[in-house]
């Protein structure tokens, strides 16, 4: 295993480092630009690295180019085997940083779930609302280019983030309706929640 030292990345890692950030960009179907614009880099980065001509780039910036290709930095510059990787259960699949957020995350939901179905404080649905709206904008990925989800997203995560969509806009519905229909509602914060809904909702439809 190999260990960040003092903010950068030994320079045996990154051998590789040139593919591993051409595979995954031609993965996803973006160009230079594009990645550099989602990595929040300048595109002289990508393509310097790219052609490996910048072998010991500092370990923020490759954490941001990860994550920009939906991936962790020990799989892009090739620590982790990906066949290894994809032969272990989905729920173990890249646990970063945590392999315990996972369960942590479905948990929170289930809870939010259970509060929507018993609601107490408003304050509290309202909040409820914005965070399952929050979270099914990033698993729709409406960060990344593309027209649809299929376009987003990899074809194996396509079922289960729709599923997951589903149940938290449900979730979000109900709190919603609560928060509403309470007398401790705030015109303005009604008004968020109708627009959040609007931004989010209708646009996995198309996914």
């Amino acid at each position: 295993m190999f260990k960040k030292l003092a903010g950068r990345w030994p320079k045996e890692v990154v051998v590789d480092l040139a593919g591993g950030i051409r595979t995954k960009r031609q993965e996803f179907k973006l160009s230079q630009d594009a990645l550099a614009r989602r990595a929040d880099v300048s595109l002289s980065l990508i393509n310097q690295m790219e052609r490996g001509l910048i072998t010991d780039p500092h370990y923020s910036t490759l954490s941001r180019i990860a994550a920009a290709l939906g991936t962790s930095v020990s799989e892009l510059v090739g620590e982790v085997d990906p066949k290894a990787q994809a032969a272990l259960p989905r729920a173990q699949r890249r646990g970063y940083p945590y392999l315990w957020m996972s369960d942590t995350l479905a948990e929170t939901i289930r809870r939010w779930q259970d509060k929507s179905l018993d609601p107490g404080d408003p304050k509290h649905s309202y909040v409820i609302a914005v965070a399952c709206l929050d979270i099914m904008w990033h698993i729709l990925r409406y960060d990344v280019p593309g027209e649809t989800l299929k376009d987003r997203v990899p074809a194996d995560e396509y079922e289960e983030r729709i599923k997951l969509v589903d149940m938290l806009s449900k979730i979000a519905q109900l709190a919603q309706d609560h928060y509403v229909g309470s007398k401790e509602a705030d015109a303005a914060e009604v008004e968020s929640l109708k627009e959040r809904f609007e931004n989010v909702v209708p646009l996995r439809v198309a996914g």
